[in-house]
């Protein structure tokens, strides 16, 4: 009972982890529209190289935010078969994999919010 018990804790991290990136893919469109504002209030060549920046930086993110989204889905189906066919065989394997996971959602969000910080100042620079 104690394994189901923890896997279900596991399936709770990644459903939230999920949230978040879903969250972080929603922010990003958001940006994105916030960024065109900016491109058609600025035409100089400064203000479009940074615009330039700043699309590809959201295309990244997004990618990668769908990339990691998938592999959550993925972690839990994993979860999903650990309780049904073999709860007792949970073991360091199923727990790696979950830790590999948090230090990815954990490296994610930094770069997200570095990412917006550095949007957000050049917002002020050019809004």
């Amino acid at each position: 009972m104690e394994a189901q018990q923890h896997i279900s804790a596991l399936h709770q991290d990644i459903e939230s982890w999920k949230m978040d990136v879903d969250f972080v893919r929603k922010d990003v469109q958001y940006l994105r529209e916030r960024l065109l504002e900016v491109a058609g209030k600025n035409s100089s060549r400064e203000a479009m190289v940074q615009v330039e920046h700043f699309q590809n930086l959201f295309l990244r993110q997004h990618e990668v935010a769908d990339e990691l989204f998938h592999d959550l889905k993925q972690a839990n189906k994993s979860l999903r078969v650990a309780i049904q066919e073999v709860p007792a065989l949970y073991g360091p394997v199923m727990e790696e994999e979950h830790s590999v996971l948090r230090e990815r959602v954990e490296v994610f969000d930094k770069l997200f919010r570095e990412l917006k910080n550095e949007f957000n100042n050049f917002l002020r620079k050019w809004m």
